[in-house]
């Protein structure tokens, strides 16, 4: 049987030639158009090409495809099934891949590939014209953009309380450089084992100063091995030695206790126990500075222990175990009038006792922190700095003082923890001197004392770090008051102040949780 299709298409690219020149010139009669086509076919042939013509388009348009093109054809003037019908056809009758075609562009002979582009008037395209279209078609390049702004650095150094511009300074490169590759942040690539420990030691046998952090690989022998050498050890931090028995650490201070000056120990929550806190004070009378972080086993007992050592200094307590009121207010009435610094946190129940003892007994405080309780009412803190022969403070925190009963979120009538009068007394006493200040989750200061502690006039002249976060009060105006009666400050907290939006903050002000991070540091200069 012979194939219909080659001829099916010549006949059909031959009626589109004779419908566009249809549209362009004048039409004639149909007896030209029969006497022409008589010149190449006779009547019979003619007609069989025709049912043929009328068979195939019939059974075009039963196809999926036909519908699918006459419903996105509705309504435009070119929804003729017949027309429609025969450009399916024509795309059929494309040439498949491996056979030869001329170019519709420069008539070049080439071999068509499943690739081959499509030209403007639907024939197929050789390789060198489908990149000519290709590269008329494509888009203007975009202008290279320079470096994008760091603004994940710029995070980071926000932290840090880094808001000049430019470069850093020579001393904040070396510090930094020194912090990560020495010795105060954790670094794996030591991977120090007990040997190691014991190695210090061994090759340094004149240290001091010790300051060990994340010290899990400490053991037993490596106490042992201290304990077998004429060490000078004056100040000493471990951090995270939990593979040490309370037993060798009553022995270490019993031999090393009478030379400390300074003693720190965190996160230890196997051992150092009551009797082991008691050993301690017994042996190490000369402590000057004492930091107990994170010590799970530390008691009520222990407090009443620390109440014996009063040469101490300098005093940190952050305990995990809940302690009788008595016990902290007999340590603080001991040591206290020696102490100038004195930071406890962990104690959410002292009361304002505490509060009288820290009035009465402390005379030479420049340090004082009192964090995450619940008990100590605004009154009491307002009592704290009225009429206290303390020097002015220079570093406070007080955050965390709140109360923290959910089914009362305005809290109780008396306020608790530090409010509107303990934060004006508070800076009555200190504000001369105070560099640090730390308030945040006092939920509790009103609007009007923020008012009236950074109102016109009023001039905070050492104030260089303000954490004010979660003070729903907080807006654009009183951070622009406080920034106007701190002119020293360099970092501003103000985390969850939602009504802080717009601010301007000056240069070499680092203000964090107020500003997004693709904005810049630095939105206005100072005047």
């Amino acid at each position: 049987m012979i194939d219909t299709l080659p001829l099916l298409t010549f006949w059909l690219r031959l009626e589109e030639a004779e419908h566009q020149g249809a549209s362009e010139e004048p039409s004639e009669p149909a007896e030209n158009d029969e006497a022409e086509q008589s010149l190449d076919e006779s009547s019979e042939q003619r007609k069989n090409r025709k049912r043929k013509e009328a068979a195939n388009l019939a059974k075009i348009k039963q196809s999926k495809e036909f519908a699918r093109r006459k419903a996105r054809r509705i309504g435009e003037p070119d929804d003729d099934d017949n027309r429609i019908a025969r450009e399916i056809i024509y795309q059929r009758s494309r040439p498949m891949p491996g056979q030869l075609e001329n170019c519709e562009t420069c008539s070049k002979r080439f071999t068509v590939t499943p690739y081959s582009k499509t030209g403007p008037n639907g024939g197929l395209l050789c390789t060198k014209c489908s990149r000519s279209l290709e590269d008329d078609g494509k888009k203007p390049k975009a202008k290279k953009r320079g470096p994008r702004t760091g603004r994940r650095q710029n995070q980071s150094n926000l932290l840090d309380g880094i808001a000049q511009q430019g470069a850093l300074s020579l001393a904040e490169m070396l510090c930094s450089y020194s912090c990560i590759y020495l010795w105060s942040l954790p670094d794996p690539i030591l991977e120090l084992e007990t040997n190691d420990f014991q190695k210090i030691f061994a090759f340094m046998p004149t240290l001091t100063n010790v300051n060990l952090r994340f010290a899990g690989q400490l053991k037993n022998t490596v106490i042992e091995y201290l304990l077998g050498r004429d060490l000078r050890l004056k100040y000493l931090q471990l951090d995270a030695a939990n593979l040490v028995s309370d037993s060798h650490w009553r022995r270490l201070f019993e031999k090393l206790g009478p030379q400390l000056e300074a003693l720190k120990l965190f996160n230890l929550d196997f051992s150092l126990d009551d009797e082991t806190v008691e050993v301690l004070c017994r042996n190490c009378t000369e402590l000057r500075r004492l930091k107990l972080k994170q010590c799970w086993k530390v008691g009520h007992i222990s407090l009443q222990a620390l109440s014996s050592l009063t040469s101490l200094e300098h005093l940190s307590l952050d305990l995990v175990q809940e302690t009788s009121n008595d016990s902290l207010i007999k340590v603080v009435s001991t040591v206290g009038p020696r102490l100038h610094t004195l930071s406890l946190e962990g104690f959410p129940n002292a009361d304002n006792c505490l509060l009288e003892t820290i009035h009465d007994k402390c005379r030479s405080l420049s340090k004082l922190r009192l964090s995450g309780n619940v008990v100590c009412t605004d009154e009491g803190f307002a009592k704290l700095f009225t009429g206290w022969p303390n020097p002015p403070l220079e570093y406070v925190d007080f955050s965390s003082t709140r109360d923290v009963e959910n089914s009362n979120l305005d809290g109780s009538r008396d306020a608790i923890g530090l409010a509107s009068e303990g934060l004006i007394a508070l800076m009555d006493h200190s504000g001369s001197a105070i560099q640090k200040l730390n308030i945040s989750s006092c939920r509790h200061v009103s609007r009007a004392a923020f008012e009236e502690i950074f109102s016109d006039g009023k001039v905070y002249p050492n104030m260089k770090e303000l954490d004010v976060s979660f003070h729903t009060v907080m807006d654009d105006y009183l951070i622009s008051r406080i920034l106007q009666c701190c002119p020293v400050i360099k970092k501003l907290v103000a985390f969850a102040c939602f009504n802080v939006r717009d601010v301007r903050i000056p240069v070499g002000v680092a203000m964090i949780g107020g500003l997004k991070a693709q904005d810049t540091i630095v939105t206005e200069g100072r005047s």
